[in-house]
């Protein structure tokens, strides 16, 4: 199901209207999220509730769990029997980290860029073209 609310005529239409009416459409916008996220959380109840009911399902997550726990003893005595393991985990993390930290940099640095050239695209070395496209979360303070 598409939402008539999201298209580029309307997009077009709060562009050119005051900033006033941009705020009311985008906290109409807002409470249609809003509700949509308390039904989706409703049905996914809902869904669990009947999955969890049902004797075949019952005893497949049962299975699940204990093959999980049997996992987690296993990678435990991998991890005792080979140092390695532990060294690798924690440069996997430390990566990551600095991951998350350059990637926090290029965001600022490609938004000047978006700013300064007016430009969503960028051209790489290799010929290749990359797409700049921005994402917003609201998060309630």
């Amino acid at each position: 199901m598409t939402n008539p609310l999201v298209n580029q005529e309307t997009a077009q239409i709060v562009i050119e209207r005051p900033a006033i009416d941009v705020k009311g459409y985008a906290i109409r916008q807002i409470g249609q999220v809003e509700q949509l996220k308390q039904d989706l959380k409703l049905k996914r109840e809902m869904l669990r509730d009947t999955l969890e009911n049902d004797a075949d399902y019952s005893e497949a997550q049962a299975k699940v769990k204990e093959a999980q726990r049997d996992l987690k003893v296993a990678k435990a005595m991998a991890r005792a029997r080979n140092k390695q393991i532990l060294e690798l985990e924690i440069d996997i993390k430390e990566l990551n980290a600095e991951k998350k930290e350059t990637q926090l940099g290029l965001f600022a640095t490609l938004d000047v860029y978006q700013t300064n050239t007016h430009n969503n695209v960028i051209d790489m070395p290799d010929g290749t073209e990359l797409e700049l496209k921005k994402h917003y979360k609201l998060k309630r303070r």
